[in-house]
């Protein structure tokens, strides 16, 4: 072995406090155990001031007492021996006798610190180590809890290979992370971690000690020895970004040695979340892209092409996205619009996307929906007709919508076997989906519960009201109306319970819950083709407006504001009136297509279903 590089130091953290007692002098005390007591012992002597007898614990072993004359009533609080609130009343220091000093007494906590760094290589392979030993020991206590953890990287200078090994333990506890060629790990630990640009756990910067560490962790010098031994060129000025220089220029060394032809433009991104593995690489001329399309089944001319024009596509989502279309999924994503590719790839929504999540997902047994040759083809009209500049097409949310979508056309069949996708554009597909979803909540439940109300509220309520919206600012408006974008929202009372289904089931909120809550009124704010919606509850009683709540809860978009403005004038009339109320309940049962449904015999739902419909 030869060390290049060894960056060490130990220093102790004390935190005295002052001794109010005379331990030598305690009296013999009883021997009975009182758990609650001792587990809480100093807190309550220092937070509360109570003057307390610690008895002896058998679990713990020997024990420190605090101990008081009989007839002491007083209350007190433990202060500090040491007052700086800049360090929390502590001071740290490398000097044994004052480490040697605090070790064993009773009303100080101590923490021991042994930090290293290390730059060494063993036969072909590079190694750099960040290690911290903490031994803690809290105040009246004797033993010390001892952790430790270890970070290190082993590159092997001849082949690029590198391993990524991570092993801690704290008390009883331990555990042991190993990785290879993961260039996501490489990135977290040489960025995230700190194991370039370390940061010293010491809380006076202006103490002596901090100097003397930065200067025994002296980043220049380790920056320096590792970029000799890794044959990279970077500067090493760029101080808090050396790190991700560092990754960027190792990532381009494994390139070269592996002789791994990647794309024009970013590549980065790839090797960090789908790195495909020597096999795959061997098998596809060392290609990357294909290298990756092959590991997930996906390979073929037109997907090289939009990998390699996309770099930052979402591909778990695109690989589902071809899943409808069948073995011949290349004849189809052919004809999509490439803007819908490039506006995805400039919101670079893809944290998360990793090929361990892609293989799983695809590499075990999956319901695949036939579609036919006119299914795919609307699939196609309506992913081309969607706005590419706001919507997201290649994301889970539109995915998962086009599953279920086709997943509630086969449920429907036993009721309308001629039943099959007609919509010709995105708009149309939501009002179809919709519709959709309210057949098959009809179908689970059987009959629904119908609300009445008065014309008069019907009318006044769900009548368009014209959107206005501040372009300019609070001291010199612009509304929206007045440049020519007109625009509409459409307030819609829900009646029935699968109108109370469909609004929870689309905005992803508890509203499907609310149907029963007789001291309400629910009424949806809507677009014309109701793909965007702020759902409202309102006090019968009082009007007063008790939540407005956007998808997944979130809160109302700006656009809604005026609108959500002038029906709460309307709600609070009618509930000065009275006439806010439903008038009658009725349970009405449903037929579709003419034929009687009945309940379904549900199953218990199990967790992994609930997550399923919230995030997939």
């Amino acid at each position: 072995m030869q060390e290049i590089l060894l960056q060490r130091i130990k220093f102790a953290k004390i935190t005295p406090y002052k001794d109010y007692c005379k331990i030598d002098e305690k009296s013999k005390l009883t021997t009975s155990t009182n758990r609650h007591e001792m587990s809480g012992l100093f807190d309550d002597f220092r937070k509360n001031g109570k003057v307390v007898r610690a008895t002896e614990h058998k679990k713990r072993g020997k024990i420190f007492y605090f101990s008081t004359k009989d007839g002491v009533e007083n209350t007190f609080v433990v202060d500090n021996a040491y007052v700086n609130p800049e360090t929390y009343n502590s001071f740290e220091t490398k000097k044994d006798y004052q480490i040697k000093r605090h070790y064993g007494r009773p009303f100080t906590q101590i923490e021991l610190y042994i930090l290293e760094r290390q730059i060494k290589i063993e036969n072909d392979k590079l190694i750099i180590r960040l290690y911290s030993n903490i031994k803690t020991r809290g105040v009246n206590c004797i033993y010390f809890k001892k952790s430790y953890s270890v970070t290190s990287i082993s590159f092997n200078l001849t082949n690029g290979n590198f391993t990524i090994t991570k092993i801690s333990k704290s008390g009883k506890s331990s555990t042991k992370h190993f990785r290879k060629n993961s260039f996501n790990e490489l990135y977290n630990v040489l960025v995230n971690s700190g194991i370039i640009n370390y940061r010293i756990p010491l809380s006076n910067k202006k103490s002596e000690l901090y100097k003397e560490c930065e200067k025994i962790f002296d980043n220049k010098i380790f920056i320096e020895k590792l970029r000799e031994k890794l044959d990279v060129s970077y500067d090493v000025t760029l101080n808090h970004e050396i790190s991700k220089v560092i990754f960027s220029d190792y990532t381009k060394y494994f390139i070269k040695l592996k002789k791994i032809k990647v794309p024009n433009g970013e590549y980065t991104y790839w090797l960090k979340n789908f790195y495909p593995t020597e096999k795959y690489l061997k098998k596809n001329d060392r290609k990357l892209i294909a290298s990756i399309l092959d590991m997930i089944d996906l390979k073929s001319k037109i997907t090289i092409k939009i990998l390699h024009e996309y770099s930052n596509i979402d591909l778990v989502n695109f690989k589902w996205l071809c899943e409808f279309f069948g073995d011949d999924y290349q004849k189809y994503i052919s004809n999509i619009n490439p803007r819908i590719f490039e506006d995805d790839n400039k919101k670079n929504k893809v944290e998360g996307n990793n090929k361990f999540l892609i293989l799983n997902r695809f590499n075990r047994p999956i319901h695949r929906h036939t579609l036919s040759e006119n299914d795919k083809e609307i699939l196609i009209k309506i992913i081309n007709s969607t706005n590419y500049k706001h919507d997201d097409i290649i994301s889970s949310r539109f995915v998962s919508l086009i599953d279920d979508h086709f997943s509630m056309i086969e449920k429907l069949k036993d009721y309308i076997p001629e039943i099959q996708m007609k919509a010709k554009n995105y708009d149309d597909f939501i009002m179809e989906h919709n519709q959709f979803s309210k057949m098959v909540s009809l179908i689970k439940k059987g009959w629904v519960n119908e609300y009445k109300f008065t014309n008069k509220l019907i009318n006044e309520i769900e009548k368009p009201i014209e959107v206005k919206l501040n372009l300019g600012t609070k001291e010199h408006p612009v509304w929206s109306s007045d440049v020519g974008e007109v625009k509409y929202l459409y307030p819609y009372i829900l009646k029935r319970d699968d109108d109370y289904e469909e609004e929870g089931k689309f905005m992803h909120h508890c509203v499907g819950t609310y149907s029963d809550k007789e001291k309400s009124i629910i009424i949806s704010i809507r677009t014309e083709n109701a793909s965007n919606r702020v759902t409202c509850e309102y006090d019968i009683q009082s009007g007063r407006c008790i939540q407005q709540r956007h998808f997944c809860n979130g809160e109302p978009p700006k656009e809604f504001e005026y609108v959500l403005e002038v029906v709460k004038e309307i709600v609070k009339r009618h509930s000065n009136y009275g006439t806010l109320n439903w008038t009658e309940r009725n349970r009405v049962p449903v037929k579709i297509n003419g034929i009687e449904i009945k309940p379904e015999d549900r199953e218990p739902r199990r967790l992994n279903d609930i997550f399923d419909e919230l995030y997939f």
